[in-house]
């Protein structure tokens, strides 16, 4: 059924057996990640792959794979890569504590994700609360992994909860990752700060670019969005 896809301007993605459908803070991610022509990506949490295919779709040229503990998730996702007939994308079941212990191969050029964040009072019983709850992936063991499969120059993105980002960068920096660029977003222009994006790098950097935007404007009508918002994503939804 069509109601069961996600349609992008240039693709389409199956969005029926995620454990966490496609949202804002993935697209917006997708969308806010600064990558090299040839990069070799990692997606962590990747879910249905909406990461991954956005990156791909942005850079034609890079190898991207995604990793999720949730079978079905990925199952999904290795469809999309049938549907969209796309190469040098591919996706695993596994968590990334054992995917780092295991992995042999080159480190990464850049590391990506948009993990699990709630820390408690929120139960793992069912699929979609497991995706987003850090019972499974504590933001320790997320920074640890990818400090150890990033390469020297190598760079880890982010999106989390506001509230956070001063965990967030304390671990980091307690893993050698340094913070290069950041920006806050708020859901609407006067509201309050709801998420930040963090890029972190094992090189220090002698200046940090920050940036601040909103989503929606402060109005009622429901697609009138920021401008900065709107230049990001205009090259991926419809409605743009």
């Amino acid at each position: 059924m069509e109601k069961d896809f996600f349609h992008f301007k240039s693709f389409k993605l199956r969005n029926r057996d995620c454990a966490l459908k496609i949202n804002s803070d993935g697209v917006l991610l997708a969308a806010w990640t600064k990558l090299s022509g040839n990069d070799r990506v990692l997606d962590i949490g990747t879910g249905g792959g909406v990461i991954a295919f956005i990156l791909k779709k942005r850079y034609p040229n890079i190898r991207v794979h995604g990793i999720d503990i949730d079978k079905p998730s990925i199952e999904e996702a290795q469809y999309n890569i049938t549907l969209n007939n796309w190469k040098n994308i591919s996706f695993e079941s596994t968590s990334i504590q054992a995917y780092s212990r295991s992995y042999t191969r080159d480190t990464y050029d850049h590391i990506i994700s948009n993990p699990p964040f709630h820390s408690s009072g929120l139960s793992s019983a069912n699929r979609l609360n497991f995706a987003k709850h850090s019972e499974a992936l504590s933001f320790s063991e997320l920074i640890v992994a990818s400090a150890s499969l990033l390469s020297f120059v190598g760079k880890l993105s982010l999106i989390v909860p506001y509230e956070r980002m001063n965990e967030l960068e304390t671990l980091a920096e307690g893993a050698g990752l340094h913070k290069t660029r950041i920006a806050q977003v708020k859901g609407k222009e006067g509201g309050p700060v709801k998420r930040v994006m963090i890029e972190f790098c094992k090189k220090k950097l002698s200046s940090i670019e920050k940036d601040h935007f909103f989503i929606r404007k402060d109005n009622e009508d429901s697609k009138s969005f920021g401008e900065k918002y709107r230049s990001l994503t205009k090259d991926l939804y419809l409605d743009f």
